[in-house]
């Protein structure tokens, strides 16, 4: 039976989504000719990305091997206390580990990701030429069986590594938590060297008690949409 959290993320998610959710211990895929796995993530951002709903912003530098710069910023929905998280790694012109995986920071236990996805805006498979696509895009998302999201560029040969001054489409994942802080990650590069990356993150699920709260808002927020 689904939850109220998942119904009420329904109501909000739904029509926009292409993607879906992404379940714990659940994948997303890139929509690509070469990528069979099902379902596909979403490629489109949401609508409410914009300046007006922007609650935090980050750029952190990580370094070691791979070295880069982490960029996270974290949007709003309109009427409701739901936050979205959106991610972007940059690989320094002189990194020297090919970046193929990211764990993402945060407490991701109890959150549920309405919808996620990736818009083909980055530049990835430099000094690769027999990589299948250069947009950025990961291969898939995922979700840890404890609930935390990992993005993966490259496995088993497919997909696009971030070189030496790539960087990553804007990555994103729409959620029910309502609070967020200062976060570390982990990235990896070159198949076993990871290095950890400041980033924004959940804090925690939203509490039970507030569900009538954001139902009221969600309420309100269509009313506005069909005047």
């Amino acid at each position: 039976m689904k939850s109220l959290w998942a119904c009420a993320a329904q109501l909000v998610w739904g029509a926009a989504a292409v993607g879906g959710p992404i379940a714990i211990g659940g994948s997303a895929y890139k929509d690509h000719f070469v990528v069979t796995e099902t379902p596909k993530y979403s490629s489109q951002r949401p609508w409410y990305f914009t300046a007006a709903n922007v609650v935090a912003t980050s750029s952190e530098p990580f370094a070691g091997a791979p070295s880069g710069v982490m960029h996270s910023t974290v949007y709003l929905l309109p009427g409701s206390d739901w936050l979205a998280f959106e991610y972007r790694v940059q690989a320094d012109a002189g990194n020297t580990q090919a970046i193929e995986h990211i764990m993402l920071g945060g407490a991701w236990e109890g959150v549920i990701v309405g919808d996620a996805g990736a818009d083909a805006s980055g530049l990835s498979g430099s000094g690769d030429g027999l990589s299948e696509w250069f947009d950025g895009d990961p291969y898939f998302m995922s979700r840890l069986l404890e609930g935390t999201p990992i993005a993966q560029w490259e496995l088993s040969g497919l997909g696009s590594q971030l070189g030496a001054g790539d960087m990553s489409a804007l990555i994103w994942l729409e959620t029910d938590a309502t609070q967020w802080a200062l976060s570390t990650g982990t990235l990896r590069g070159g198949g076993t060297n990871e290095v950890n990356a400041p980033m924004l993150g959940p804090t925690s699920a939203p509490a039970p008690g507030v569900m009538g709260a954001l139902l009221i808002g969600v309420g309100l927020w269509g009313a506005r949409r069909r005047r």
